[in-house]
């Protein structure tokens, strides 16, 4: 096997236009894709809008929704497969991962943002197995995540 190559594709677009400048909403669409027999995920796609200035009191603020998935290659699977046959046959195999995303860009004063963030992720990993279990059996289970980030520009 020689090589690795991949394919990646952003779409980044304007969707609506906004009530007053710099106001509006946008959309964005990301995939990429990898050979399945030398790659650990194949295939990857996310996607999302986000809002700019939806309310009149709060013009420089955004709201975001996205939406994310990763296959994770045949190869990867197939390597599960043979691990649990000569190992353990209840270990989880690993298939996808998928989440949901929602995010806010609050404005606090001239220069300062924050950003809460709140994710769901389903299968993380892929459905890998739970490293603290020592059965090897159990998956990690599906996470949420709560995030806090602030940015300052001077």
């Amino acid at each position: 096997m020689q090589g690795n190559y991949g394919f990646y594709a952003i779409l980044d677009q304007q969707i609506g236009a906004g009530i007053g400048p710099g106001r509006g909403a946008g959309f964005f669409f990301r995939a990429g894709v990898a050979p399945d027999d030398r790659n650990l995920v194949s295939v990857s796609a996310d996607a999302g809008v986000s809002f700019v200035g939806f309310m009149d009191d709060r013009p420089d603020d955004l709201f975001g929704v996205g939406f994310g998935y990763t296959k994770i290659s045949g190869a990867a699977r197939a390597l599960d497969r043979d691990a649990a046959y000569f190992n353990n046959a209840l270990a989880p195999l690993r298939s996808s991962e998928e989440l949901v995303e929602v995010t806010y860009i609050a404005k606090m004063a001239a220069g300062w943002y924050l950003q809460p963030d709140a994710q769901f992720i389903l299968q993380p990993g892929g459905n890998i197995p739970d490293p603290l279990n020592p059965s090897g059996v159990a998956p990690l289970r599906n996470s949420f995540v709560l995030g806090l980030r602030t940015l300052l520009r001077f």
